[in-house]
């Protein structure tokens, strides 16, 4: 929560300072460009998140089936 409250906060001051120190003849364009980097401010986090942990995921599946195998060929070659 406090992640997307500076990010808002953020994006709220840069926008009040490009209006004040360049001017409002691009308030439009420097308001797309902020919202869109307050966007990817909040949602990097969690994407790169959502990436390891399906990695980890991935990994401990793999680790499982290797066991799997290993125990199946040692029954194999026991019977």
């Amino acid at each position: 929560m406090l992640r997307i409250l500076s990010a808002i906060l953020g994006a709220a001051v840069s926008y009040v300072l490009l209006i004040i120190l360049v001017g409002t003849t691009q308030s439009q364009e420097f308001l797309i460009a902020i919202v869109v980097g307050a966007v990817i401010t909040i949602g990097f986090p969690w994407v790169i998140a959502l990436m390891v942990s399906r990695r980890v995921r991935d990994e401990r599946q793999a680790e499982i089936d290797r066991a799997a195998q290993e125990q199946l060929a040692q029954k194999s070659r026991e019977g």
